[in-house]
């Protein structure tokens, strides 16, 4: 992951726009608000878990790589995510079709934009959002450095789930999580962040 700058190994590689810089910026501002939202949501343990989910991470990466200048970064994050986002769009593209977006209304049981309580509102959809724009905009900084995506970036994938998952299985309780919904009811939660439980 942290092999030299682009420009240096390969000599296809074009310098982006400063803009990415922003954009990479940008993403980092999404994650803080985005965690901003779930801690709200859930209170500050299991908010704080929730952002801990290689989706939400890999944003950092990315961003990383934008702000840095590592299309690596940018690659990882993008192969890391690129099966469960391909299907969380999926499922919300039948979501659409039937105009119920609802977590029971999906072929593949991955997209969910409701709240604890099952009701969706937009700070929800917002936070989730970046299951349907996250990949697009890897591409697209992808093909402004002129990178093409190899073997690998792969294995940086693969290192960079290894590290994640192995972060989440030392954070994350092996117990459910005491947690009151918003209607007063107490549950217990087992949080299965990054399927390590």
């Amino acid at each position: 992951l942290t092999s030299g700058r682009m420009e240096e190994i390969s000599p296809r590689f074009k310098k982006p726009h400063f803009a990415w810089k922003l954009v990479g910026l940008g993403l980092w501002v999404y994650y803080v608000a985005s965690e901003v939202v779930l801690v709200g949501e859930y209170g500050p343990i299991v908010g704080a878990y929730q952002g801990l989910w290689i989706c939400s991470v890999s944003i950092l990466l990315a961003g990383a790589g934008m702000i840095l200048g590592y299309p690596s970064f940018v690659a990882a994050g993008l192969v890391s995510v690129s099966t469960g986002h391909f299907l969380w769009t999926l499922d919300t593209l039948y979501m659409a079709y039937g105009w119920d977006f609802s977590s029971k209304n999906t072929i593949f049981g991955i997209a969910d934009y409701s709240t604890s309580s099952g009701e969706i509102v937009p700070a929800t959809v917002a936070t989730t959002s970046h299951h349907l724009w996250y990949m697009p905009l890897c591409v697209a900084y992808m093909r402004a450095c002129n990178t093409p995506l190899t073997k690998s970036h792969l294995y940086c994938s693969i290192a960079w789930i290894c590290m994640v998952s192995a972060g989440t299985a030392l954070i994350v309780p092996l117990e459910c999580v005491n947690f009151t919904l918003k209607s007063g009811v107490e549950i217990c939660m087992s949080l299965n962040v990054n399927m390590v439980r």
